[in-house]
């Protein structure tokens, strides 16, 4: 069994300011805990998604330091950021009425991008949910790579990160949302998409393949 040591944060504040999401990434959690990463032995992809300033809160910012420490300590064959905009004249700003610009704000964030430094790492844009509409063809290269197993990290998990995952398991890929890579900006939007995963067996505390274990604290 494999014990690795992840730095997360706890995170109570709700203002959406910058003096906000820096405090709570700087606040330690004081409860370790054991995270299970599905150990199948099949050839895995880390798919990050949408871990970008212009998405974070006080919420969520902590995400950052969790997605990093597994970027570090968890060995993948492929490590694949994918990142969001969309222009003020899409179907976003039609149906729902909001646009995110291409901008700073808008690429992953720099924590994570200096612990993917000398890894094999592919960079995703996507202008809707799922990884897999974004460009380049996620599925493409995915099988160039050999990858069978996927595994998913980022935000949101009601959002971007569910349909990234049934997309995922649609295109053929075993499938795994590792819930404490995993945020949103509210606690019961994460919890109502967890339980839907894990439903389905999903996520790495649902998993029914083989788990080794690390420690987050």
């Amino acid at each position: 069994m494999k014990s690795l040591i992840v730095q997360a944060t706890e995170v109570d504040a709700r203002s959406k300011t910058t003096d906000d999401i820096m405090e709570c990434r700087t606040r330690k959690a004081s409860v370790s805990k054991i995270m299970k990463i599905p150990a199948s032995g099949k050839r895995k992809a880390l798919i990050i998604v949408d871990v970008q300033e212009a998405f974070l809160t006080s919420e969520s910012a902590h995400v950052i330091d969790s997605v990093a420490a597994i970027v570090k300590n968890v060995s993948y064959d492929l490590y694949v950021d994918a990142t969001f905009d969309m222009m003020n004249n899409s179907l976003w700003r039609e149906q729902e009425d909001w646009a995110m610009p291409p901008g700073s704000d808008t690429t992953t964030a720099d924590k994570i991008v200096a612990a993917l430094d000398g890894k094999l790492r592919l960079s995703v844009r996507k202008n809707t949910r799922s990884a897999f509409k974004g460009k380049p063809s996620l599925k493409e290269e995915l099988a160039k790579h050999g990858i069978q197993e996927v595994h998913i990290v980022g935000l949101a998990t009601h959002d971007c990160v569910i349909a990234t995952a049934f997309d995922a398991f649609d295109n053929g890929f075993l499938t795994y949302v590792l819930e404490e890579g995993s945020e949103a900006n509210g606690k019961d939007e994460r919890d109502s998409a967890l339980y839907v995963l894990r439903s389905h067996n999903m996520t790495n505390n649902s998993s029914l393949s083989a788990t080794e274990e690390i420690e987050i604290r």
